[in-house]
């Protein structure tokens, strides 16, 4: 929350994922709740990934390399590696838990 907060509050257009989540609070009309994981890549800078969801674990690097404007991708629980890691398009960052 906080930093979906931080980045709309810098002028960044946010999309989001969260299966559990159909609709958001007012507080955060401006941010683009998308159905997939995959599709928050779309046109995206980066993707900051927070949480394990089982439909992260299935993204393809690859498609995330075509479908993003400059593919970054940040893993706040080290848990992306074995997918994005070690591809030569993708600018990964990792930070938290060790894996």
């Amino acid at each position: 929350i906080e930093l979906v907060r931080a980045l709309l509050s810098g002028g960044a257009s946010v999309r989001a994922f969260d299966p559990e989540v159909k609709e958001l609070p007012k507080e955060f009309a401006a941010v683009t709740l998308v159905p997939r994981a995959a599709d928050v890549a779309n046109d995206a800078s980066c993707i900051v990934v927070s949480t394990e969801w089982q439909q992260f674990h299935e993204l393809n690097a690859d498609d995330l390399v075509k479908r993003m404007r400059r593919p970054l991708v940040i893993d706040a629980n080290r848990f992306l590696d074995p997918i994005v890691g070690g591809h030569s398009g993708i600018e990964f960052r990792t930070f938290g838990r060790l894996a």
